[in-house]
């Protein structure tokens, strides 16, 4: 006869604890190369700072207003340059620099956010690891200071500064036969009134652009390099052992994935921002451009589906296998493995002699069920999916107006 569901979850954890050489006592745990106390393997935020991060916490207020405040600082500046050079009604009257101090607080709010959030959410995720709390902080800390290395932000970021300076000479060193030919008009949007680009006012745009563009590329550049870096840091830790309850594995990784969503729907906002800067003016290049934000959003949300479900596969191998010899003990007999769980030559190390099991078979076997393996919840991938619906509507009723 069955058991019911609770009492096989009881029995999985009693199985897990027991294969690892603990007691039927919950004083077993003690003996797991597994987290004892958070001081121990857990990282601070606050020996990690990015620049970002002192620059947050030097304006007053909570993170959220500290963010909007230094748009607004972004905007006062650009206001600063305009007056001595009577651009002042033009500046106020320009859609493009509110979109621009927008997106600047967005950016910064946004990469403060999700560094900070990182200490605890990985935090949250050490007891799925059976590695000691030693060598679970050191993989933090490597991690945490390549995240923070002044020197990679900068290079990160000089690269999209560079990329600005030539979108700027591209936008106004070229001549009227090369914007045709090449669809540079596009750099001109509607977003920006045509004296943005006249002669007369040559100086003070140009230096409002390049104010916008060097206060904007450092944040994005930060906020880039993040994203890239915390994607190769979560595909190094799939070689790290698990825990074999891919069920408890899969809740813990919900935290790490909702980061995640929350980036990803902060970085659909701002393709909304660059798909409103170029509105009226689509081509090849900003559709081309805009095309390639998008690709990378879905990516925000793909990667880690595709590299966290083989952590929720490598717990079901491990449980499987450890199943699998107990089945072989259950008979009378052993089972010995020349390639354990971990890829290594031997039996998997959790494989020791479990005493307190379930008594048959069926029940074994209901604790090798297939588990699930999609961590984002349907509702957080709705949301998700609501979100970039919007941006591409935007785009194509832009589209159809202008062709119409």
């Amino acid at each position: 006869m069955k058991q019911s569901q609770p009492k096989l979850v009881a029995w999985a954890i009693r199985f897990v604890w027991t294969a690892i050489g603990g007691k039927k006592s919950a004083d077993s745990l003690v003996a797991l190369p597994a987290p004892a106390r958070p001081e121990q393997y857990a990282t601070e935020f606050a020996d990690f700072r990015l620049w970002i991060d002192h620059v947050v916490e030097r304006t007053p207020g909570p993170w959220q207003l500290s963010a909007c405040l230094l748009g607004v600082a972004l905007y006062a500046g650009g206001l600063l340059i305009a007056v001595p050079f009577h651009f002042v009604s033009i500046y106020v009257s320009t859609l493009a620099v509110y979109l621009g101090a927008v997106g600047f607080s967005l950016v910064v709010g946004v990469a403060h956010f999700a560094h900070r959030k990182a200490h605890s959410t990985y935090e949250h995720l050490r007891p799925i690891f059976t590695l000691t709390d030693r060598e679970y902080k050191d993989l933090l800390e490597k991690w945490f200071r390549t995240l923070s290395s002044p020197s990679g932000v900068l290079r990160f970021s000089g690269v999209l500064f560079v990329l600005g300076l030539v979108t700027m000479l591209a936008t106004y060193g070229s001549t009227a036969h090369l914007r045709d030919k090449y669809h540079l008009a596009e750099l001109r949007p509607p977003s920006y009134p045509a004296e943005w680009f006249s002669v007369d006012h040559r100086w003070p745009a140009v230096l409002i652009q390049r104010l916008y563009g060097g206060r904007v590329s450092r944040p994005r550049g930060t906020a880039a390099r993040m994203l890239i870096v915390n994607l190769r840091f979560s595909l190094e830790l799939r070689k790290t052992p698990i825990i074999p309850v891919p069920t408890l594995v899969r809740a813990r990784l919900r935290q790490v994935t909702g980061l995640y969503l929350a980036v990803s729907l902060c970085w659909t906002l701002g393709v909304l921002l660059f798909v409103l800067l170029f509105q009226g003016a689509y081509g090849p290049l900003s559709l081309t451009f805009i095309g390639i934000l998008f690709v990378l959003g879905i990516m925000q949300l793909a990667m880690p589906q595709l590299i966290f479900r083989r952590y929720i596969y490598n717990s079901y191998d491990r449980l499987c296998r450890l199943v699998l010899k107990t089945t072989y003990s259950l008979g009378g007999g052993a089972l010995h493995e020349r390639i354990g769980a971990d890829g290594k030559p031997g039996d998997d190390p959790l494989a020791a002699s479990p005493t307190f099991l379930p008594a048959n078979l069926a029940d074994l076997a209901q604790l090798t069920t297939q588990p699930k393996v999609w961590v984002y919840d349907a509702r957080d991938v709705a949301l998700w999916l609501g979100s970039q619906t919007t941006a591409v509507a935007v785009v194509v009723l832009q589209l159809l107006t202008s062709k119409s």
